[in-house]
């Protein structure tokens, strides 16, 4: 069973990233929205703040934020290879039905961000931009934030 729904979800990859490819905006469908009732944690780690790697929860402020700028953002492009290289800042976003959506500063420069994430036991990558999400993301990485 757990083999034929990474099958179904494969083929639905693919199928939205050819029906893309002719113009339409189906992989959009992979980002899937997230509402603030959805999320049990976020956690936020990064090189720049006291907690380094280990993290700490973001505040109801930033939670609120993240969850925001998560919506807007916009320009998805797959990484089916997940290419790429260790992020210095990441934000774990942990839903109310146990999955996690991890969202990873990407060292492509411009507003570019790694979101990473599971749909039918199958897990998938892929960059999008929003300016103020990647701007949080280089602050957790490089300064001494709180």
């Amino acid at each position: 069973m757990k083999a034929l729904r990474g099958l179904v979800a494969s083929f639905i990859v693919v199928v939205a990233f050819l029906l893309f490819q002719q113009g339409f905006q189906v992989l959009m469908l992979l980002h899937l929205p997230i509402g603030i009732d959805d999320v049990a944690e976020i956690t936020v780690w990064g090189m720049g703040i006291p907690e380094g790697l280990n993290g700490r929860p973001a505040s109801v402020e930033e939670s609120e934020q993240i969850i925001s700028w998560f919506k807007e953002a916009r320009d998805l492009r797959l990484n089916p290879k997940f290419a790429g290289t260790t992020s210095e800042a990441g934000i774990t976003i942990k839903l109310q039905n146990g999955r996690e959506v991890n969202i990873l500063r990407s060292a492509i420069k411009g507003w570019d961000f790694e979101v990473q994430r599971e749909i039918l036991s199958f897990r998938y990558s892929y960059w999008m931009k929003q300016r103020d999400m990647r701007e949080f993301l280089d602050h957790i990485a490089t300064s001494n934030s709180n």
